[in-house]
This record gives structure tokens, sequence and C-alpha cells, in this order.
């Protein structure tokens, strides 16, 4: 939880987490000053005790936020804290931040210093100029930088090497030729002091660190023999940590004081018995069994230290335990006498879950039935007011969830039925049901059903209407009507047949081309209307369409019902079922004998001219 108090002059935090209070305390101006802030861009504000970043680094990728986390860390005082989202964290910056709260994500900074850091953006001055920054350089060097100057060049000269390392062991500076005591690991790169230091001084160094970040003391190992190719060297080994500035916690620095090389014996010593020469090997086996021992001392000494805290905690567990065991013995006893009250609310609890089971599943059941008809159903009580209704009424009536007890006749509707509060008195009051057909204002078609609501108990207690949509079956139905229409009044002759030759349908076009009537052909077969050359060609055609092959228009003959002989230009349409299969065929027959004839006797006057012009021609031959 965060609380804020802003008074004249003053600014208080508090962040509280159970019975952990932390407060920062801020002295500012009464003036409060607002600034826009590129955080990516622009330098950061320093020398802050507060950075309260909430649900801004999730938007950022990895790589941005390694740079961002560091300048958090630079623009924070000493002992400032970084307060985050839920969903954020500090990622590998452990040594930068400590955690104060883990659920509110809230980090107090530490005094490391930053490996690498991002590098901060420029501030741009106003006004510079090239004149201004030759003067700058011009000015006289003050008495403290050649002190720097001077310092420096007899640490290069005359320091030895060394390097500064954090708590983790990783170096985060190097001076001098430190490539004789230290050298890249093999693999991926690492920069951990005990990776990279040679395997002579490994567990010399590793006990110097030990002791020293437990005694937080200067721990110096003298005369450690370091081999390298042919060249034997003693050097003294200082671990000393830093403790000047209160910036750097928790840094080491690790001194590797170089004598002068083991020189080879004169040959004047071969002279010397036998009995007082060295071997240096055995000089080397006893300095590292001195070293293992003392390592070994240190782990000793960290065991026995952990014991002691163990064996104090383990006192206060038993303590707590005779507590909780003197507890529990009043625990049992309240137990007992609440075991009898659970027993019979036990059995009370069985008959009201059994009960509540089935009222639930009676309720899905209602609800899914209601919902899969997909038909808009209300419930009204003897006096008219709404109990409930499923959501599809919302499409029929401006109906919401709080309108659950008004009356009905303040209700809007869509449907234009005038008549609509009187025909559901007449349900209550006949207890007969009512269904009707209305209208609705956009155009929809509902086809409304009143009925008695009867209980259990076969009591009424209300009314039941339900609105069925059958706008689509009331424009089939137009559709039909004006297709049927059409098909009755059509000049040309429609027959429909069943795939066995059955007249099934007859407009009057068909009634007037063969002078058949609707009555007498629905007894007839196809093929007696057929002449009797083109019967087979008919029944060939059935064939092809039962075989589901296509038909295209073609000429024939009709016999009428007085014996006239009939041309007609025939077009054959397959009828299907619901399930694609042909059930019938039906064809439009358009009479062509008046066209034909008029085609013959065309013909016929043609030639005849012809006959006369090419007579004209001979005659007017002969003339010449």
């Amino acid at each position: 939880s965060i609380a804020a108090d802003v008074s004249p002059g003053r600014l208080t935090r508090f962040f509280t987490k159970e019975d952990h209070t932390f407060r920062v305390k801020k002295q500012i101006r009464e003036t409060v000053i607002f600034a826009v802030q590129n955080l990516i861009k622009e330098p950061p504000f320093s020398k802050l005790d507060l950075v309260s970043c909430r649900n801004v680094l999730i938007y950022m990728n990895s790589v941005l936020q390694k740079k961002i986390i560091p300048l958090f860390h630079c623009t924070l005082n000493q002992d400032g804290f970084l307060f985050l989202g839920s969903s954020e964290g500090i990622g590998e910056f452990t040594q930068l931040f400590s955690c104060v709260d883990t659920k509110w994500k809230i980090f107090k900074r530490k005094g490391a210093v930053v490996a690498k850091v991002a590098p901060l953006p420029k501030i741009p001055f106003i006004g510079t100029t090239d004149e201004t920054q030759r003067a700058e350089e011009k000015k006289v060097i003050s008495v403290a930088n050649i002190s720097e100057l001077a310092e420096k060049l007899i640490l290069e000269k005359y320091a030895p090497p060394f390097v500064i390392i954090n708590e983790k062991y990783d170096i985060l500076y190097f001076h001098g030729k430190t490539d004789r005591y230290l050298s890249p690991p093999s693999g991926e790169p690492s920069f951990n002091m005990l990776k990279m230091v040679r395997e002579d001084l490994r567990y010399e160094l590793s006990t110097a660190l030990h002791k020293s970040i437990k005694k937080k003391a200067t721990v110096v190992t003298e005369v450690l023999q370091m081999k390298r190719d042919d060249d034997s060297r003693s050097i003294n080994l200082v671990v000393r940590p830093i403790t000047e500035t209160t910036f750097a916690q928790g840094l080491t620095m690790v001194i590797f004081d170089d004598k002068i090389p083991l020189k080879k014996p004169v040959q004047k010593e071969k002279k010397a018995s036998k009995s007082e020469e060295v071997n240096p090997r055995i000089l080397a086996l006893e300095q590292e069994l001195k070293s293992t021992r003392e390592y070994l001392q240190t782990s000793v000494e960290e065991t026995e230290t952990s014991n002691e805290e163990l064996k104090s905690a383990n006192e206060e567990l038993q303590s707590i335990n005779e507590e909780l065991q003197s507890a529990n013995e009043e625990l049992e006893t309240s137990k007992e006498e609440l075991q009898s009250t659970n027993e019979e609310l036990e059995t009370v609890n069985s008959e009201l879950q059994h009960k509540i089971e089935e009222l639930s599943r009676t309720n899905n059941d209602l609800n899914n039935l209601l919902a899969s008809t997909e038909i808009a159903t209300i419930f009204l009580d003897t006096d008219f007011c709404i109990k409930c209704f499923t959501p599809s009424v919302v499409k029929v009536l401006n109906l919401r969830q709080t309108d659950i007890g008004r009356p009905f006749s303040d209700i809007t509707s869509s449907i234009i039925n005038e008549n609509f509060y009187k025909d559901a008195e007449d349900v209550l009051n006949t207890l007969n049901k009512k269904e009707t057909e209305a209208q609705a204002k956009e155009g929809g078609w509902y086809f409304i059903r009143m009925m008695p609501y009867r209980t259990v108990e076969n009591v009424i207690d209300g009314i039941v209407i339900t609105f069925t949509d059958i706008t689509k079956l009331k424009l089939a139905e137009a559709d039909l009507r004006r297709l049927t229409t059409v098909v009755s009044d059509s000049n040309d002759a429609i027959v429909v047949f069943d795939l066995e030759g059955r007249i099934t349908a007859w407009n009057k076009g068909a009634e007037r081309m063969y002078g058949y009537t609707e009555t007498e052909v629905l007894k007839m077969n196809i093929i007696e209307i057929v002449l009797e050359d083109k019967r087979q060609e008919t029944l060939d055609q059935i064939e092809q369409i039962k075989t589901d092959i296509s038909v295209e228009s073609m000429e024939t003959q009709r016999v009428t019902k007085d014996g006239r002989i009939l041309d007609v230009w025939l077009t054959a349409t397959k009828l299907v079922d619901d399930k694609g299969n042909i059930v019938a065929v039906a064809t439009t027959e358009r009479d062509i004998t008046e066209r034909k004839c008029s085609e013959a006797a065309y013909k016929k006057t043609i030639e005849e001219l012809k006959r006369q012009l090419e007579y004209l021609q001979d005659q007017k031959g002969l003339g010449k």
C-alpha cells in the first residue's frame, strides 16, 4: 500500500507491508515543478531519494531495460529507493539494488560500482561557441590537477599489479601487468576472479578472500611459489577490503606483490654435502600443503559458526514447539465439542446439497433448452408484470434486467399489434391459448403464441408469451406465390411429370395448347401426347435425365386432344429433392407450328421469285 502526505515544504512517502514500514522523507521547496523527460534520450535527473517507474519497463525489450536500470542506479542517492511495477524487476543487476519488498517490488540502492554502464546522453548547452571552448582549454592547470597527475605516474611506475573485485568476485578494475597471475578461462567469457587466477594461486586466494570477508581486515599470504614456463617466482598475495568510501560497498582489492625471481644455485654450492641440499619440489609441496590446511581450517571455522547458529535456531524452535503443543491440546478439546455439532450439520448439509444439485441440474436444462430454441419468451404474472425473459426477447421488446417487476404495458415493442395487451388479458380470463401473426416495424414477421402459465399444482400464475421469427417463411411464401402466378399465366405449356412419365402438373398455357384440362391430364402419361415416331426419343430423354445427363433444348412434335400435330420447342429441367436425388422432370413447350408454316411459305415464295427471275433473264437474252 502507498500513502502520500504533501504539506508546505515537506513530502512524505510511506511503503507498508505487514509489520514492516519504510519511510522516506525529503525536504522540498513550497513550489513543485513538473517536467517532461525522455527516459531514453535525455540525461537523467540526479540526487533523487525515490524513483517510481511502474509498468514502464514491460513495454521495452531486454536490451533497453539493461540500459535503463543502471541509469536509475546513477540518479539515486545512497540508500535511495526504486519502486517498480508488479510485473517488472531489476533482472541481472542484483549488485546494484537489494530487494526490500518482493510483493510491491521495492528495491534499495547499493553502493556498488557499475562495471558496464550505458552511455549517458549528453546535456545540450545553449550559447557555447568554439571561442569559449578554446578559452577553457587555455586555463592554467591547478595544483590539484598536478598532484593527481603525479600520483597517477607514481602509481603506474612503482605500485604492484592489483585488481578490484565486487562481492561476487567479479573483476571491476585492472592495474598493472596482471597477465602473469590472471588468464582468461576457456569457453564462455568470464571476469570471475577465482576462474581467471592461475592454478598455483587459486587455493591461497580463495582462503584469503574468505578470511578477509569474515574478519573485514587485510589478509596477507607471504612467499607463494608460482611457476610460469621455466621461470619460478615468489609473490606475496594481499587481500584488502575497501572501506574508506561510502560510495563503493562490498569491494575488495587483491594485490600481487611480486618478489625477486629465485636464483639458480651457483656451481660452488655443489661442494656442499647432499644432506644440506633442499629439493625445490619439496618446498612447493610443503607450501601447497600449508595453504590447503589453511583453506580447510577456514572451512571448518565457517562450519562451526553455522552449527552454532543452527543450534540456537533449534532451541528457539523447540520452545515454539512446546507452546504450539499446549495450544494444540486446547484445540483438541474444542475439536471434540465441535465434532458433535459438525455431524449434525453434515446431515443437514447433505440433504441441502442434494436439493441444490437437483435445482442446479433443472436450471441448467431449462437454460439450455431456452437458448437452443432461440425463441423469444417472456413470463408475466397475474398482474401482467414481468417475471423473467429469455435473451432473445431483446430483439423484439426493449427490455433490460432492471425491467423485471415492471408492468408489461410500460414496455415499448417493435411489433405492430394494437390488440397485443388485450389479447393477453383474454388469455388470462379464458385460459385459452391465442396465436397470431404480426409484423415488426423493421419489416420482419413474428408468430405470437400466448398461453396460461400453470404451476406444478395446476395453479394459474400468469401467462407465457413466445415470439417466433417467421420472416423467412413469409418471404418464401411470397416468392412461391409470385412463381405460381408466373407459371400459371405463362403462354408456354409447362408440364411436370415423374420419372415414370405420369403427369403431375399442368398449367393454363398447356390447356390452351393441347386442349386437355388439368383434371383430364393428371390421369395421363406424357407418352400419350407425344407423336408415335417421337415416343422412343422421349423415353431416351427420361433415361438420360435419370442418369443425371443434361438434355439440351430441341424441336419435337406433340398431339393435341383433337388430333392436331403441333411442332414445339421443348426445354427439359430436372427436379431434385432435399438430398439432391432426381424425382421429376419439368418441360417448357412452345408452339412453333405457325412459325414453321411461315418459314415454309417464305421459302416457297423465294423459290418462286428465283424461277421468275431466271425466266426474265432468259427472255431478255433471247430478245438480244
